[in-house]
């Protein structure tokens, strides 16, 4: 396994500086493409000659991956210059994952072939009447004596004409129940030729130049082999492969906020009124230090819920759900706050290097829409939550999980290849990364180099979050069982993602600590983190500020570990 930082610069040596208009995969020419509302063919062929493709495939099936940490982090490289690159590249690994989990060692090993041929592979699940309510799903696949036959049409498909293959939901059986449905693994090549058709490309607000469309299958016979998993599993594994894809969705989100906050950085820099720079005014050097938290808060939830599907895949109903619901919300409310730093820049398509933001903005707010949205995420937790509760109170000797804990916020810390029947539906009130939060005081005081103010202040920023999750878990065990969830239970889980956020950032702080960069290790941007967490003003803005310029100058992402970008 590749360190984070040796691919990283793998990567960037690789595509050269996105702001240099002689690259190919740069920002003037994704901004052309995005005009356009053309797919980006240049930026996809040079992925696929770099080897992206190849973490999308399992070791065990002659890829790269096995540590999701890493194909979170190409996938925030690549975001971070274009996000419908990412999206219309990344689509493969969405397509692939329910074979992953699912499907027979047969059908991975040949999946795994046309990936690392660079075929791509689309995920054929929601339809136009249904939206994101995939229970209500018509598309029909009946049994016949040799396979299948598969009718319906499918909506919204990313790379529908693109890919070489599609993984479809289909209903197998009306017996209004979730083993209703199936997925199956369907190679066009294999086709009759008017058994597949399509619906134009949609023009869409953000990532314009994406292929989404539609498909209809028209008795499209399949063979038996196709069905991936057994006959009913289908919403169960499909479910289980969203923990992944959507926790690895914080990455889009991640790159495209990296970049916005470092385009509001220079305009501010850059920019001329009263007499000084626009960075020097108050209240935009408060949005700049409020928006470079959101982003180093996102970034931790992101990276290190991306290791824990390797480390805790058994609560990754839980993290997958926190995550997906807290990042993408939380960066595009940043990116929309950044258009006070911009103003008008924000708004202009063709405005040299600051008209990229305009893209990044559109862009950025399809994210909390994949792979279940945020109101769907919020829900998912809401169910989980009284478990998490009562199990708090009882608490069972659990040792494992120190050791676990210390393995996943470890940056550097080897990481064993995901087993996918580890994927549950439920983590049976587990949830060790809040759980953690607990022995967090006694960790801090042995971090090297904090003074003895920036640990009082953490201390007392955890004893906060404390009290949060008491009342969080006080709430939830006062709820009787409802079918209709209340106002006031979805709020509390969006504390709750907060509160997962916050236990996340501060043990991959005290863990991670000695591979952080240089001007980060004293924590007081990890201060200025919580404070946005916990809802109390932030002390330590100004020094935050200032170590995101640090990062800027010397080339890093801005990111708590030193990450080496090309420019």
């Amino acid at each position: 396994m590749k360190s984070l930082y040796d691919l990283t610069l793998d990567y960037e040596r690789f595509f050269g500086d996105p702001a240099d208009e002689k690259n190919t995969f740069s920002f003037k020419r994704a901004r052309q493409y995005d005009i356009n509302s053309t797919f980006p063919e240049e930026f996809i062929r040079e992925l696929n000659a770099w080897g992206l493709s190849e973490y999308y495939v399992p070791e065990a099936f002659g890829g790269n991956l096995k540590g999701y940490d890493e194909l979170f982090n190409l996938i925030r490289l690549t975001s971070r210059r274009d996000l419908t690159a990412a999206i219309g590249h990344g689509k493969t690994m969405l397509g692939a994952i329910c074979v992953w989990v699912g499907g027979s060692d047969t059908q991975r090993a040949r999946l795994a072939e046309s990936i690392l041929r660079q075929d791509q592979v689309s995920l054929a699940l929601t339809e136009h009447p249904h939206g994101s309510d995939i229970s209500a799903t018509d598309t029909l696949c009946s049994e016949t004596e040799d396979g299948y036959l598969l009718n319906g049409e499918k909506y919204l498909i990313n790379n529908a004409r693109r890919s070489a293959s599609l993984t479809v939901f289909a209903r197998t059986s009306a017996k209004n129940n979730a083993r209703d449905f199936s997925l199956f693994m369907v190679e066009k090549a294999c086709l009759p030729e008017n058994a597949l058709s399509y619906e134009p490309k949609l023009l869409t607000h953000g990532i314009k130049g994406a292929d989404i469309s539609g498909v209809r299958f028209h008795n499209a016979p399949l063979p038996a082999s196709s069905l991936v998993g057994q006959i009913g599993q289908g919403l169960e594994i499909m479910l289980c492969g969203f923990q992944i894809s959507r926790t690895l969705c914080t990455a889009l989100s991640c790159g495209a906020g990296e970049s916005a906050l470092r385009l509001a950085y220079r305009y501010a820099e850059q920019r001329r009124v009263y007499h000084s720079s626009l960075s020097q005014l108050a209240n935009i050097r408060r949005r700049l230090s409020d928006s470079a938290a959101d982003l180093l808060i996102a970034d931790l939830v992101g990276l290190f819920s991306s290791r824990a599907i390797n480390v805790l895949p058994q609560q990754m109903s839980t993290i997958s759900a926190a995550a997906k619901a807290y990042v993408p919300a939380s960066i595009e409310t940043m990116v929309d706050g950044l258009v006070d730093v911009l103003g008008a820049r924000a708004y202009l398509e063709d405005d040299g290097e600051f008209g990229h933001f305009s893209k990044l903005q559109r862009d950025c707010r399809l994210v909390s829409l994949f792979d279940g949205n945020t109101v769907v995420n919020l829900q998912a937790l809401v169910v989980q939550l009284p478990v998490l509760a009562r199990q708090r109170r009882r608490p069972i000797s659990q040792q494992e999980m120190p050791a676990l804990l210390d393995v996943l916020f470890s940056i550097d810390a080897p990481l064993e290849a995901l087993k996918p029947e580890q994927l549950k539906l439920s983590g049976k009130g587990h949830d060790f990364i809040v759980q953690g939060l607990f022995d967090v005081q006694r960790q801090l005081t042995d971090v090297e180099g904090l003074s003895a103010t920036v640990q009082q202040k953490l201390s007392a920023q955890v004893s906060e979050l404390l009290i949060q999750l008491a009342l969080l878990d006080d709430f939830f065990l006062s709820q009787t069982p409802s079918k209709q969830i209340s106002a006031q239970s979805f709020a509390m889980a969006e504390n709750y993602t907060r509160i997962f956020a916050g236990a996340c950032c501060i043990q991959a702080f005290i863990s991670s600590h000695r591979h952080l960069a240089a001007h980060w290790k004293d924590g007081k941007a990890l201060c200025a983190c919580l404070a946005r967490l916990v809802g109390t003003p932030a002390e330590y803005a100004e020094p935050l500020m200032q170590q995101v310029q640090t990062s800027i100058e010397q080339h890093q992402l801005i990111s708590f570990f030193p990450l080496p970008l090309a420019g």
